[in-house]
């Protein structure tokens, strides 16, 4: 995967969680109210922002809109029910609906109670965290990866731990990956320099999040920026 689709499915997904300006509390009985709820509650930028985005009509975006806002409702049930194999959820494009991921079939008997998509697995979203931290310890030691290591996170969509590394390190850290057995579940994409991440205005308190919290909205503001 490349690093410009990478980025690119970072920002949609950032938008997207921008547009969820609410805490969802709802049971599944009143997902259709609260999303009704939600449609009369967007402000005009956000909407002209998802039609730009998309090159859709604002009619299209505030569907849109209101089926993500489903999907995030429908999201948080999933999450109480603390699913052992629960692989990561997103909103597919295509269907319009929420799609969950699990790593093993007898989850999905669970999943039919919700208006989802399902999509059976290799690695539960717990596992593929525990070898992200694995590989990224281990490749700080023996690597010395330290400022050469510019983002790393778990890629619910490819069911896989991604790490951009600097071009230079690419080949190294490819190799240790391939004698450590776990070349088949990272993923490293290439980094030819560092990039700008924004361009608009820096305030201080504004919230901030990596891109494994973009792949999963809804949660609090783990950072801010101090001025």
């Amino acid at each position: 995967m490349s690093t410009s689709n990478i980025r690119s499915r970072a920002y949609i997904a950032s938008v997207l969680a921008a547009a969820l300006v609410f805490t969802f509390n709802f049971a599944p009985t009143n997902l259709m109210a609260a999303s009704d709820t939600f449609t009369n509650k967007i402000d005009q930028d956000t909407l002209t922002t998802i039609a730009e985005l998309y090159s859709i009509s604002e009619e299209a975006a505030v569907d849109r809109l209101a089926r993500e806002t489903e999907a995030a409702i429908i999201l948080k049930q999933i999450n109480s029910l603390s699913i052992s194999s629960y692989a990561g959820s997103w909103f597919d494009e295509s269907s319009m609906r929420l799609k969950v991921a699990v790593a093993d079939p007898k989850d999905l008997a669970v999943l039919e109670l919700f208006k989802v998509d399902t999509v059976v697995v290799n690695h539960s979203r717990s596992a593929l965290q525990n070898i992200l931290e694995e590989v990224v310890s281990r490749l700080k030691y023996k690597l010395n990866l330290e400022g050469s290591l510019v983002t790393s996170f778990v890629d619910y969509r490819l069911n896989n731990v991604v790490l951009e590394v600097e071009s230079q390190l690419v080949d190294a850290v490819n190799s240790e990956l391939q004698s450590n057995g776990f070349s088949e579940v990272v993923t490293v994409i290439r980094n030819d320099g560092h990039n700008v991440l924004s361009t608009g205005s820096v305030r201080g308190s504004d919230g901030t999040r990596n891109l494994t919290w973009q792949q999963d909205p809804g949660g609090v503001w783990p950072c801010s920026i101090g001025a």
